[in-house]
Order: C-alpha cells, then sequence, then structure tokens
C-alpha cells in the first residue's frame, strides 16, 4: 500500500508538487506518509481540515490515475487529475450542493 500511495517512483514528482503547494500554506510537515494518507494530518484541529479534505482528494487521484493508465501500461498525470478534480469541486462549489445541504440536516442515524 505504501508502495502505491507513497513511494512508486511515478509519484516522485506529485509529491514534490503537493508539498511545495503545501508549504505556501504553511504546512511544512511532508504529507506523504501513508500513515498521513490513511488517518489524516491534525485531525483535532478544524484549521486544517482543508488539508484533509485535499489529503482525501490526493488518495482517490493517486487511485484513478492507476485505473486511468491502465494499470501502468499508459503515461498519466497525476497532478493533472488532481488539479482537474479540484477544478471540478470548485465549479460545482460541491460545499453548498442540495446533497450536502440535506445530508447535514438530516438527523443523525444510529
Amino acid at each position: 500500500m505504501e508502495h502505491f500511495f507513497i513511494s512508486c517512483e511515478h509519484l516522485n514528482t506529485f509529491w514534490l508538487t503537493i508539498n511545495k503547494a503545501l508549504s505556501t500554506c504553511n504546512i511544512n510537515k511532508k504529507l506523504d506518509t501513508i500513515k498521513i494518507i490513511v488517518l489524516g494530518y491534525n485531525i483535532l484541529c478544524k484549521e486544517y481540515n482543508f488539508v484533509n479534505v485535499i489529503l482525501c482528494h490526493i488518495s482517490y487521484c493517486i487511485s484513478k490515475a492507476y485505473m486511468l493508465s491502465e494499470r501502468r501500461t499508459k503515461m498519466v498525470n497525476v497532478c493533472n487529475i488532481l488539479k482537474n478534480e479540484l477544478l471540478i469541486m470548485q465549479n460545482v462549489n460541491a460545499y453548498n450542493n442540495s446533497f450536502l445541504r440535506k445530508f447535514t440536516q438530516a438527523p443523525d442515524s444510529v
């Protein structure tokens, strides 16, 4: 699992780009560890929620890239996939769509 998400040589540039971008947000810890991918980053502090949302998108995009590459038979740019997914989220305005409004307003289920 660590190879798939972290140490695969095809992801080196991707993780460098991610860590560089996050450093501009004062997140200077490298986030390319399997523990952080699975458990999240500083989950008790609400100001880091955006980092954890991005980590969810990152893991999704790595998996998506693997499938789009037809299990590494085609070259796929994970950075471009992540950029596109984040643009889609921005364009759809996902945090204000009707599903999320209804879901967050629904009473908790057991």
